[in-house]
């Protein structure tokens, strides 16, 4: 290709090529475009060998993309070539172009068989959640794999109904019921492994969307609380806390942070320290079974809410409550109470950051009295994407260390390699910080000290807040600074 036809393809931001995995086409996609110069790869990027001859404005405006790549002529007839030798062998039916759901030629046991190899290829790539959301050209699958979501595949959108009647079956749904969310779990056995997926539906304007989350509690309760991130001096000062027979620890962040596998983590070092104390659970939902503990689930709809189940809990004799989320000030000032007549109590806040909590529990009613003689710990946390093992180590640019005072001159960046698909990244980890509330919160506290003025003491202590604990992972090369930044906010913590 000449340099003129090069610079052109570098303008219209088409991606160079060298090389391409078949296993990656999107078959259907592929089969209908191939005869056009154009195959589709799973993420639904275009592949094609020649912009100059072909039109690809439709098909970019069918499949709803803008992503285009090329690839020399040879390895793109090698594709095809390929492509011709197995049609139809991922779903062995023939994919239609119709759009009446009489039409999509699936059998029952089709379907389950697809089904079937969504969950397998979401475990092999130890995926959180399974996203089936159906469009208006077609249906995808998307994968939450370490915090990203990701296109995996796309099918023809006539497989939509089908494949979500047959979640909505597998998990105790009513399949007729179309115009309302439901919620239920799906157990299959995957790869010789009991796998749990709690499944919602949602209707949509172009049918239902369904989201699976795993749950494997197997694999959570082989972890301990030091496999999660925590900076060893915090964890330390953690443990003690949580040891302790009464007060309440609180955990704050967005959904998703790892608020309840801290949690859970924490009630299996209780249960192994402490075997003789009644344990109880009370959540909405009970994302993971523990038998070790008493668990009790909300259910709305008929009036076992928070408050109601609390007001009884309390006559059962328990020792320490996990309390899924305080979001309420009738379960905030039970759960208050309850951490001043000697029960641990644990449990989650939406909040901005650790000291915002507090002001959260004002709002909610709770006073500043009963707030200084309650609270004992508080704990913020954010999920990072690790590094793979493919990082390349190299010198930090000048201007990133004066802009944050940093005392190292290099840090990992990602590389990508099979082994984590190219990404840089493989698995999580999470920056927690963890603050004590010893005698001066207290009395800032009591006296109704504003926020502003509580971080202050906590500068005054040289806390350890999430960038802190960031930046130590960045050094260590567990994490990477451009990650770092984008799960902690650095002005807003340095200004703070």
């Amino acid at each position: 290709m000449d340099s003129k036809k090069k610079e052109i393809i570098k303008f219209l931001g088409i991606k160079e090529l060298e090389d391409f995995d078949f296993s990656d086409l999107s078959l259907e996609y592929s089969q209908r475009y191939k005869d056009k110069g154009v195959l589709v790869s799973n993420k639904l990027d275009l592949i094609i060998k020649d912009p100059f001859n072909i039109n690809i404005h439709n098909i970019k405006s069918e499949l709803d993309i803008n992503d285009i790549a090329i690839i020399d002529e040879n390895n793109f007839d090698k594709l095809v070539e390929e492509l011709h030798s197995k049609e139809n062998v991922e779903l062995d039916v023939a994919v239609t172009n119709t759009d009446n759901d009489e039409d999509a030629n699936l059998s029952d046991t089709k379907v389950g068989e697809l089904l079937y190899k969504i969950l397998f290829s979401a475990k092999a790539r130890g995926v959180s959640d399974i996203h089936i959301v159906p469009k208006s050209k077609n249906l995808q699958i998307k994968y939450r794999v370490d915090g990203k979501l990701v296109i995996d595949k796309t099918y023809p959108r006539e497989y939509s109904k089908l494949i979500i009647n047959k979640i909505k079956n597998e998990s105790d749904m009513d399949i007729f019921n179309t115009q309302t969310p439901q919620d239920g779990k799906l157990k299959m056995k995957i790869d010789s492994v009991n796998m749990e997926f709690r499944v919602s539906t949602l209707p949509t304007i172009y049918g239902e969307n369904a989201v699976m989350r795993a749950v494997n509690s197997t694999s959570l309760m082989e972890k301990d609380l030091t496999d999660l991130g925590f900076n060893s001096l915090d964890l330390e000062a953690y443990r003690e806390k949580f040891a302790e027979p009464y007060g309440m620890i609180l955990n704050v962040g967005a959904t998703g942070a790892g608020k309840t596998t801290t949690f859970y983590l924490t009630l299996n070092e209780l249960v192994t320290k402490f075997p003789y104390k009644n344990i109880c659970t009370v959540e909405d939902p009970v994302e993971i079974r523990f038998d070790k503990v008493l668990q009790i689930q909300v259910e709305e709809k008929v009036g076992r809410t928070f408050p109601v189940v609390l007001k009884s809990l309390l006559r059962q004799d328990p020792d320490i409550i996990l309390i899924g989320e305080m979001r309420d000030e009738a379960t905030s000032e039970i759960a208050v109470r309850s951490a001043l007549t000697g029960h641990l109590v644990l449990s989650t806040l939406h909040a901005n950051d650790t000291f915002n909590s507090i002001t959260r529990l004002r709002d909610l009613g709770i006073s500043d009295t009963l707030l200084s003689s309650t609270l004992t710990c508080l704990l913020s946390q954010r999920l990072s994407r690790k590094l793979c093992s493919c990082k390349e180590k190299v010198s930090i640019p000048e201007k990133i260390i004066e802009k944050y005072k940093l005392n190292f001159n290099e840090y990992y960046i990602p590389k990508g390699c099979p082994k984590c698909d190219n990404t840089g990244f493989k698995g999580r980890s999470a920056i927690i910080e963890v603050c004590i509330i010893d005698e001066d919160y207290k009395i800032a506290i009591s006296s109704g000290r504003s926020e502003v003025d509580i971080k202050k003491i906590a500068r005054e202590k040289k806390f350890r807040n999430l960038w802190i604990n960031g930046l130590e992972k960045v050094k260590n090369g567990i994490i990477s600074l451009a990650e770092l930044e984008s799960v902690v906010n650095p002005d807003k913590i340095i200004n703070n």
